[in-house]
């Protein structure tokens, strides 16, 4: 059977969220949803006792994991989100994304990774864009609706069921790829110190490879420069500043190394459409 591509899944907005004997039931949500604008991301957050899949069907953002490492992700990835532990996600501002989800009770989720169903140091699976994992959180989310209440706990197995799938087409995809390898490398040198200026060519030296080949590869696989994937790593932190710190533009622009707040200003609306004080809301000056 043909793999559907990202616009032949039915995208929607739909949730279920449920309780158990007056406490949260062990799946507490499954749905899809649409998030046209950028409000929908968050920083820092900490889900004591839930965990989360982020199945990707339509859209890019950046991952910020529990080691402070950004991942970019799109359509075909499946995101781990653990209870306890710090993460934040920032979609692109072009208004695409749509997503599936379900959260469920954080220790089933611990215990999954202690039995190895999940790797505990993975953030990210790569299942691809698949109609049989769109019907898997469609099932979770009919059953959510309609099932009386002594019957929740078995919407645990439809969860660990859906692991495995994602687990299998994760392997079934995944290739050992030196380029690929080479340039995830690249992006978590490009994600470091984000506060101070870096000369890309150093990346390269690095590497082991000469600029022109790095940057051709880089570009090839990522669709952007490694200066610009630099930029919006750059831009990222600055979000992060504003949202979680409430840094005004010019404590920004010096934290991060900008000449003056205008050229920071200048760059941050050409990476996310919005200039800093419209990112920052009426709330926070």
């Amino acid at each position: 059977m043909a793999r559907p591509s990202e616009s032949a899944v039915r995208l929607r907005d739909e949730s279920a969220y449920r309780t158990y004997n007056g406490q949260p039931a062990p799946v507490r949500g499954c749905g899809f949803m649409l998030k046209p604008t950028t409000r929908g991301g968050y920083v820092d957050r900490i889900m004591p006792d839930i965990m989360v899949l982020v199945y990707v069907l339509r859209g890019e953002a950046t991952f910020s994991d529990w080691n402070n490492v950004d991942h970019r992700i799109s359509a075909g990835d499946m995101v781990v989100m653990p209870a306890g532990k710090r993460h934040g996600i920032q979609h692109d501002p072009d208004g695409r994304w749509a997503e599936a989800y379900v959260s469920f009770d954080g220790a089933f989720g611990d215990q999954l990774m202690r039995l190895g169903v999940l790797d505990a140091n993975t953030s990210i699976l790569k299942p691809g864009v698949e109609q049989s994992l769109v019907d898997r959180f469609d099932r979770i989310l009919k059953q959510l609706q309609m099932l009386p209440d002594h019957a929740l706990p078995t919407l645990l197995l439809e969860v660990h069921a859906l692991i495995d799938e994602a687990n299998q087409l994760h392997r079934k995809q995944f290739r050992p790829d030196r380029r690929q390898q080479m340039v995830d490398q690249a992006c978590m040198l490009l994600s470091q110190n984000l506060e101070t200026r870096i000369d890309i060519k150093s990346i390269a030296a690095t590497l082991g490879i000469s600029y022109e080949r790095f940057r051709k590869i880089f570009r090839q696989r990522t669709g952007i420069s490694p200066g610009e994937y630099r930029i919006r790593r750059r831009i990222d932190r600055a979000r992060a500043l504003i949202r979680q710190h409430h840094l005004s533009n010019k404590e920004v622009a010096y934290m991060l190394g900008y000449p003056d707040p205008f050229t920071f200003s200048k760059q941050f609306r050409k990476v996310t459409g919005q200039w800093p004080d419209q990112f920052r809301g009426p709330l926070v000056r």
